[in-house]
């Protein structure tokens, strides 16, 4: 019987059990680098993300 062993990212909580998971030299897992490299950059929570939330529900308005 073999066992598998149970990996963990260093930087957030996601395992192996998703099978998609890979991990980088440093042990962070694909999803925490997506996230830095795609995600965070399009991320604003904070008052420019509320100011352009606020400005894309005004078009939204406007164009109907």
């Amino acid at each position: 019987m073999e066992t598998e062993v149970k990996r963990v990212c260093t930087r957030c909580i996601m395992d192996t059990t998703d099978p998609e998971i890979t991990f980088d030299s440093y042990g962070v897992c694909n999803h925490c680098n997506d996230f830095d490299r795609i995600t965070s950059k399009l991320w604003f929570p904070n008052a420019e993300g509320q100011q352009k939330l606020e400005a894309l529900v005004a078009q939204l308005k406007k164009e109907g």
